[in-house]
Parts: C-alpha cells; sequence; structure tokens
C-alpha cells in the first residue's frame, strides 16, 4: 500500500479532529482526558474504514489517496462546542474520504471498494466483540463494547444508499452483498447498544 506525505498528513489530522470532536466537552481538562479512548476507538474505526477503500481501489489497479474535507472537518468541531453548549452534543462528521482513478471504474470495481470500507468495520466488530465479551479488565471491555457500537455505526450508516456513501455503490452492484452487510451491521449496532 503506497501513501503520500500529503495523505498521510490528512488521515492524521482527521483522526485528531474526528477524536476532538468526540472527546469534546465544555471541560478542557476532561476534553483531554477522553482524548486518549476516543483515538483508540476512532482511529481504527475511521482509518482502517478508508484504507479498506484504499487497499481494494490499489488492488484493482487504481491510482487511490485519501483527502480530508477541510469544510466537514470544521463543522464537525463546531457542532460539537455549539451543540454542547446547549447540553446535548449532537455530531454528523464527515471527515473526507478515498478518491480514486487512473482508469475508467466499472461497476462491480466500484461497488467492491466501497464494499471493502464497511466490511472492514464488520472485520473489527467481531474483534472488538470478541474482546469486551472475554477481557477480565472492565476498563478494555468498556473501550471494546464501545468500539463495537461505533464500528457498527459507521458500518450502518455508510451502507446507506444515498448519494456517495458506499451503500448506493454496494447496492448497483450487488444487492445480496448489501443486503446481508447491512443485516449484520444493523445486528452488531443492536448488541453494541446493549453492551455499551
Amino acid at each position: 500500500m503506497k501513501f503520500s506525505k500529503i495523505e498521510l498528513k490528512e488521515l492524521v489530522i482527521s483522526i485528531l479532529v474526528i477524536s476532538l470532536a468526540i472527546a469534546y466537552t465544555n471541560s478542557w481538562s476532561v476534553t483531554l482526558f477522553m482524548m486518549v479512548p476516543a483515538l483508540i476507538i476512532v482511529a481504527p474505526a475511521f482509518a482502517f474504514h478508508e484504507l479498506g477503500h484504499k487497499f481494494a481501489a490499489q488492488k484493482f489497479g487504481y491510482k487511490a489517496e485519501y483527502r480530508m474535507w477541510k469544510n466537514g472537518l470544521i463543522a464537525a468541531l463546531a457542532m460539537a462546542v455549539v451543540t454542547s453548549w446547549f447540553g446535548s452534543k449532537f455530531l454528523f462528521i464527515a471527515p473526507g474520504a478515498v478518491y480514486f482513478g487512473g482508469r475508467h471504474g466499472t461497476r462491480s470495481d466500484v461497488g467492491k471498494i466501497g464494499f471493502a470500507g464497511p466490511l472492514v468495520n464488520l472485520g473489527l466488530i467481531g474483534v472488538f466483540g470478541l474482546i469486551s465479551v472475554f477481557s477480565v479488565s472492565p476498563l478494555i471491555a468498556s473501550l471494546a463494547s464501545t468500539a463495537v457500537y461505533v464500528n457498527a455505526f459507521l458500518a450502518v450508516f455508510n451502507l446507506i444508499p444515498f448519494g456517495p456513501l458506499d451503500g448506493r455503490k454496494i447496492l448497483e452492484w450487488n444487492r445480496t452483498y448489501w443486503g446481508i452487510a447491512l443485516a449484520i451491521a444493523l445486528a452488531a449496532l443492536f448488541w453494541g447498544n446493549l453492551l455499551v
């Protein structure tokens, strides 16, 4: 997997901003304390999702790089701050995406590349689910349970068949895979909610 310096920088910035938006409270000391678990949970969920797209695109012979969306990251931080003032934080995070090109994309390729991101999240649900169930440490079990929920939410959200989301690309390529993935992600979201 090849990375450019710009891509790595923008991936790191995206992870830090997303984690800050999630960790943000009206107290900076609490925010800084919450950055650690936010990074532990967000970094794999978000970064591996995007890297799944990148790896799949490169496997099919495309040039692929992650690019952050400055406006999406700024809006996420602003939303975290403003909604926290009103006592109930609400977030919508659109940090960026993997762009690929270099040749004409077939429907099959585009669908498979789109499928790679949610598939990574489903795999992480399995890993963190096992950790949450079998860990003897309440702290690790709690972090893993939250990671199950976050990965399930990310998978469900990205499987929505609308606009630029992965779900539309997957659905246009293979309805069966899309339906199975969505069913697993919804079940995992319900399970993650119970764990948390």
